[in-house]
């Protein structure tokens, strides 16, 4: 059953008081509870109980997926905490802060590290905070340009990146839709095909480097990072960061730290992912090709019952798999697997491994499990605020929004202004969803079957199809990338410190600069300008946005700001 106009009321009213009020945690609460209260007819019984039962307890803490990435961020906190005790985290500061020599290049090697982290943008907002926290604060940078940085270089990266947890959702609905309208391309060429389409997770990441080159900022951004360089204040007085100092996280008196405290726990911690997800996603892919195969025999050989659906969903999957070469098949493993149970995979052995090397250097046990402890404390926050926006994404989910904004779009058919409304639908989906992959989902069957028909193109790709097909993925980035109920923006906040409505706050101008500058390159793409020009004109755009709308933090200052000891909390 669809609610139509009333599922807006969750997100809309959760939204509000967040900004409002900024207490994340009771927004998200009276969210939920507004949807529940709606789903249950407007009995106030059924709808507290239903909330905490239901959609916080059933639906969300007891999912394998959600729990997955909840005890992802709690251990994450415990490895930071080992590490930042047995002095790995100080001895690389103290390696970068020689590359990293002012507040501009500490950011740049902050965006660095962020595209590097591509295979999964949840480990990519966490790792990449922690780590340079200590070095952006040194140079009095805010801990909402941070945040930012991460938030710019994950979801927009991973989303794009052949070799990551994003690409078998990607492909699997671009593929179902696909062979809907009966047409055979190949899944993986269509998706590198959309790649020059993905204009906001292009733009989005332009701009980081644009802003950190140019040494500019506008908005509350630039009033964010004007407090840092002149007061030192990292975040302001009445802010809330999303992490917790705990002095037991610092290195005991007498303990020389190493890089390789670092080193050996992250090193361990990509590999590990690397070779859990091609392991994780190669068992789930054998059980599914096996499957699939076995439903094709059965209807073929008329022994049993199969239903027109199931044996559609197999021919689609076992069309997609002949097709691929030995190497797309290893990406599309890696993107079968289950993120949630190979990231804590990672997470224990890099845990043990920075164990390891603490006790190499002859930090006590004890004191290696009173740092984990409080590292799993520093992230209580987070993981509260996480676990309520999973279970208003539930409910949300359960009152059809997503479907009724989607079905608001289909009636506009002109096949030159469809990759606009595509975009425009995806970013309205994704920002009061808060989800990526539910936006695809959803907007990926309907889109791809409208594009085909209003272009006439039958069951042939065209350039409006493809800029269509990239308009979902990028216009769904994003809600992922900015929405206050985004769990990527609120493992951002967490990882580098920053008070989470903060973090949206100075964002979300950034955000909706690159959403217009994308809008319009849908709206020359529907006119057929090439991809290939409209990427290099969008990023000169970005530009002169930037020269004529920013300012410098350290303008009236002295040019390179004082640094100054971390101010870690």
């Amino acid at each position: 059953m669809g609610y139509g106009i009333w599922g807006l009321v969750p997100p809309i009213l959760a939204i509000v008081l967040a900004l409002w009020t900024r207490e994340v945690i009771v927004a998200l609460f009276v969210g939920t509870l507004a949807g529940a209260l709606i789903l249950s007819g407007g009995n106030p019984v059924v709808a507290v109980t239903s909330t905490i039962s239901d959609h916080i307890i059933a639906n969300t803490l007891a999912d394998s997926w959600n729990i997955g990435v909840i005890l992802f961020c709690l251990l994450i906190g415990g490895l930071v905490g080992i590490i930042g005790k047995i002095g790995g985290t100080a001895a690389v500061a103290k390696r970068v802060v020689k590359r990293a020599k002012s507040s501009q290049t500490s950011l740049f090697w902050a965006a660095i590290l962020g595209i590097m982290l591509f295979i999964d943008d949840y480990a990519n907002s966490m790792l990449v905070g922690n780590t340079m926290r200590p070095i952006t604060d040194k140079y009095r940078v805010s801990r909402e340009k941070l945040a930012y940085i991460c938030d710019s270089t994950a979801a927009p990266v991973s989303s794009m990146a052949p070799l990551s947890t994003w690409i078998a959702a990607e492909l699997i609905v671009i593929a179902a839709a696909l062979r809907m309208q009966g047409i055979t391309a190949n899944p993986f060429v269509v998706f590198f095909q959309s790649i020059p389409f993905r204009f906001y997770s292009i733009f989005s990441l332009a701009l980081v480097f644009i802003i950190i080159l140019l040494r500019r900022d506008y908005g509350p951004m630039y009033t964010a990072e004007r407090r840092a360089r002149e007061t030192g204040a990292v975040y302001a007085v009445n802010h809330k960061p999303m992490h917790t100092h705990d002095k037991d996280l610092l290195p005991d008196e007498g303990v020389v730290g190493s890089v390789w405290g670092m080193i050996l726990p992250v090193g361990v911690f990509i590999l590990v992912t690397v070779l859990g997800l091609f392991s994780n996603g190669s068992e789930a892919l054998a059980k599914t090709i096996a499957a699939h195969r076995e439903t094709i025999a059965l209807a073929a050989s008329q022994a049993g019952s199969v239903s027109a659906d199931a044996l559609l969903e197999a021919k689609n999957v076992m069309i997609v798999w002949d097709g691929m070469s030995a190497l797309q098949r290893y990406f599309y493993a890696i993107g079968s697997a289950d993120a949630s149970v190979v990231l804590n995979w990672a997470s224990v052995l890099s845990i043990i491994t920075a164990m390891g090397c603490g006790l190499r250097r002859k930090v006590a046990f004890d004191r290696l499990l009173e740092a984990f402890v409080g590292g799993l404390k520093s992230m209580v926050l987070a993981v509260t605020v996480l676990a309520l926006a999973l279970a208003l994404k539930n409910v949300i989910s359960e009152m059809g929004l997503a479907i009724w904004i989607a079905e608001q779009a289909q009636g506009m058919l002109l096949p030159q202004i469809l990759p606009v409304l595509v975009f425009l639908s995806a970013m309205g989906i994704s920002f009061a969803t808060g989800t990526a992959w539910g936006t695809n989902a959803i907007l990926m069957p309907i889109v791809i079957p409208v594009a085909a028909s209003v272009g006439s193109s039958g069951n042939e790709l065209t350039t409006i199809l493809i800029a269509s097909i990239g308009a979902v993925l990028t216009g769904a980035v994003f809600g992922d990338h900015c929405s206050p109920i985004s769990d990527t923006s609120i493992l951002s906040s967490s990882g580098s410190g920053s008070d989470h409505l903060a973090h949206v706050k100075t964002q979300v101008p950034y955000a909706i600069t690159c959403a217009m500058v994308s809008f319009v390159s849908f709206g020359l793409a529907g006119l057929g300008v090439p991809s290939w020009i409209l990427i290099p004109v969008g990023i000169v755009i970005l530009v002169a946005v930037v020269l004529v709308l920013g300012k410098d933090p350290e303008a009236g200052l002295s040019r390179a700001v004082e640094a100054q000891p971390s101010t870690e909390s």
